[in-house]
């Protein structure tokens, strides 16, 4: 059932100090430029010949507002090394050599994965976080909708439903719900009652608290983990710096809380 739901702690700082910058820099900031050659060997490796270099990138992120979560043209863009086209449905790639929006939420996704994440917990294949989680405090719930859905311009479909990055909070965001989360309860509409997923989502959350990290969500995320995850288990990941898999970070886990 569903997209393999994805929590990851992630250092937030970095990510609007460093790599938020580096895209509106564009391809020639060194982060990006470093991304898309990792990206660009693998899909070599894979057979791919028609490889994306993401000319014109700078001008394309003049579309999005300073956070990046929402863009002037949502997913219908396209860019070749001096235009930007606003597409429909039908019309994704006008010209020859253009990429789009596609292209750029999984190069977003992947060195967001690569530079920031933490932490990881799976709470199983439920689509959404409000699946899951849900509060009767107004302030709460809005948290809960910010972090599931905030930045849904991330998400992409090419191989499943909702995949991709779905949405984040900060760091002052995290402490806030920490300090509602008696006022969190399962979602029993949904689900079965699931103590673990309830118990690991707030375990993950403490040590955001502690560590002074932000939250980010998503569906069948990119990145290999080994050894393998399993559901309610909060893994500390170690990122091993010369291997990707099919151009995404892999990382070495380990276990510092259980909630099977």
């Amino acid at each position: 059932m569903g997209a393999l739901s994805n929590i990851l702690a992630f250092d937030y700082k970095k990510f609007s100090k460093e790599i938020i910058p580096a895209f509106v820099e564009g391809e020639t900031s060194e982060l990006v430029k470093s991304e898309i050659q990792i990206r660009n060997i693998a899909m070599l490796e894979l057979g791919e010949t028609s490889l994306v270099n993401y000319e014109n990138l700078s001008s394309v992120m003049r579309l999005f507002n300073k956070d990046l979560t929402q863009c002037l043209y949502g997913k219908y863009f396209a860019a070749d090394a001096a235009n930007i086209y606003q597409t429909t449905m039908t019309n994704r790639y006008p010209n020859k050599g253009c990429w789009a929006y596609e292209d750029l939420a999984f190069l977003f996704e992947s060195l967001v994965i690569r530079h920031c994440v933490k932490y990881f917990l799976s709470v199983g294949k439920v689509y959404r976080l409000e699946n899951i989680i849900e509060s009767i405090d107004p302030r709460a719930q809005t948290l809960i909708d910010k972090w599931d859905q905030g930045s849904n311009i991330w998400s992409h479909g090419s191989g499943g439903f909702a995949e991709g990055i779905a949405g984040w909070i900060d760091e002052q965001e995290v402490k806030e719900l920490y300090s509602l989360f008696t006022y969190i309860k399962e979602t029993r509409d949904f689900l079965p009652p699931n103590e673990a997923a309830l118990n690991s989502i707030k375990g993950l959350l403490e040590i955001c608290v502690n560590e002074n990290l932000g939250l980010l969500y998503g569906n069948d995320l990119q990145l290999n983990l080994t050894p393998p995850f399993q559901y309610w288990l909060i893994l500390k990941l170690d990122r091993l710096e010369n291997e990707n898999w099919n151009g995404y970070p892999t990382f070495r886990t380990e276990i510092v809380r259980d909630y099977r």
